[in-house]
C-alpha cells in the first residue's frame, strides 16, 4: 500500500505525457529539462507494445539531445522493473535506491555521432523492402519445375535448396544452369526446351513475388529528397537482378549490390564495402536496415555501419531456410521509422 500511495502521489505531481505509436496510446513519460540535466520519469510502455523498440527509440532520442547539449540524464524506475538492463546498456549508473524507486544518471557522451550526420542508408531487400518468398508457394513452383523435367519433386526441392549458396554467389549464372546441374545429379535426361521452360517458371515466380512493401517507396523518396544516398545489398539468385528494373524501388537507389553478381554474400565484409565504395562514403556514415537474415546486422556492425533490425510485421518464414540472427541492438517495426532514425 505504501508503494501504491507513493506512486499515486508522484504521478499526480508530475503528470506524465502519453506516448503515441501509430496514433495509439502505448505508454507514458515525464521529462523535465534544466540547463544542467534532463530528467526522465514515469517511463512506462504497455505490455502489448513492449519489445517493439518503442521505448529504446524514444530513449535514444532523449540521450542524443542530452549529448548534443552536454547535459546529464537522470532517470528513475520502480525497483522491481527489469528495465534496468536497458538503462545500463545505454550508460546509466545507479546513484541511489529508494524503497520504491531506483535512481540512475548518465553522463553526456560528447563523441556520440548524430543520426542526422549520416550520409547514406543501406537496405536489405527480402524481408525488409519486399516480402520473403513464402515457403508454400515457393515449393509449389519447384514442384511445377520438377514435373516439367520428369524429376521426383521431393528430391528436386531438396537439391534446389542445397544449391542456394552457390546460386547466391554466382556459381550458377542462371536458373537453367542450376536445373541442368540437378538433372545431371539425378541422372534425369532433359531437353533444352524442358530446361528453358523451367527457367521461365522460376523467373515468372520471382517477377510475381517481388513487389514493394507498403510505404517503402514513400520512405525511399523521402530519404532521397532530404539528400541521403541509398544503396541496396541483397543475397539473391540470378532471377532477382533480371526483374529488378521493373519494380518501383529500382530508380530510388544510387547503388545496388546483388550477391549473385559480385560473387560474395553477407556477412562477408567485402559486400558491404562494395556498396560504400560505390556510394563514396565511409561505413561509419551509413545506417543499415535489415531483417537479420544471414547474420547481416552483425556483418554491418563489424565493418563500422550502424545496423538496425526491422521486425517482419507478417512474421514470414524465408523460403531459403535462412536463419535470422539474435539481435540485441536497435529495433524498428516499420519502414516509416527509418525517417525518424535519420533526423
Amino acid at each position: 500500500k505504501a508503494q501504491r500511495d507513493f506512486h499515486t502521489s508522484d504521478w499526480q505531481q508530475k503528470r506524465p505525457a502519453i506516448i503515441l505509436y501509430d496514433s495509439q496510446p502505448t505508454g507514458t513519460i515525464y521529462i523535465l529539462e534544466s540547463e544542467d540535466y534532463i530528467e526522465i520519469g514515469q517511463f512506462f510502455i504497455l505490455p502489448e507494445y513492449q519489445n517493439k523498440g518503442i521505448g529504446s527509440h524514444l530513449l535514444k532520442r532523449i540521450l542524443d539531445k542530452a549529448d548534443r547539449s552536454s547535459r546529464i540524464t537522470k532517470i528513475a524506475y520502480l525497483t522491481n522493473n527489469p528495465v534496468a538492463s536497458l538503462y545500463k546498456r545505454n550508460g546509466f549508473e545507479i546513484t541511489s535506491i529508494h524503497e520504491v524507486y531506483c535512481h540512475m544518471e548518465r553522463k553526456p557522451n560528447t563523441t556520440t555521432k548524430r543520426m542526422s550526420k549520416y550520409k547514406a542508408v543501406i537496405f536489405d531487400l527480402f524481408g525488409t523492402l519486399v516480402e520473403n518468398f513464402s515457403r508454400g508457394d515457393y515449393e509449389k513452383t519447384l514442384t511445377e519445375m520438377a514435373t516439367v523435367l520428369g524429376a521426383p519433386p521431393d528430391v528436386f526441392i531438396r537439391l534446389w535448396a542445397d544449391t542456394f549458396d552457390r546460386r547466391a554467389t554466382g556459381a550458377f549464372h542462371s536458373a537453367e544452369a542450376c536445373v541442368e546441374h540437378i538433372c545431371q545429379e539425378l541422372r534425369v535426361p532433359v531437353t533444352d526446351a524442358q530446361v528453358k521452360q523451367t527457367g521461365r517458371i522460376r523467373l515468372d515466380y520471382t517477377s510475381r513475388n517481388i513487389s514493394p512493401r507498403p510505404g517503402s517507396v514513400e520512405v525511399l523518396t523521402c530519404l532521397k529528397s532530404n539528400g541521403y544516398k541509398t544503396a541496396l545489398i541483397s543475397d539473391c539468385t540470378a532471377e532477382t537482378p533480371l526483374v529488378w528494373q521493373s519494380i518501383p524501388l529500382a530508380p530510388l537507389f544510387d547503388v545496388t549490390v546483388f550477391s549473385c553478381r559480385v560473387g560474395v554474400k553477407k556477412p562477408n565484409p567485402r559486400i558491404y564495402r562494395l556498396a560504400t565504395d560505390q556510394l563514396g562514403v565511409k561505413p561509419a556514415d551509413c545506417l543499415y536496415i535489415g531483417d537479420g537474415s544471414s547474420k547481416e546486422l552483425t556483418g554491418a556492425l563489424q565493418v563500422g555501419m550502424h545496423p538496425v533490425l526491422i521486425r517482419d510485421p507478417n512474421g514470414s518464414i524465408d523460403a531459403h531456410f535462412i536463419d535470422r540472427e539474435d539481435w540485441d541492438g536497435p529495433v524498428i517495426s516499420s519502414l516509416q521509422e527509418v525517417i525518424n532514425l535519420v533526423k
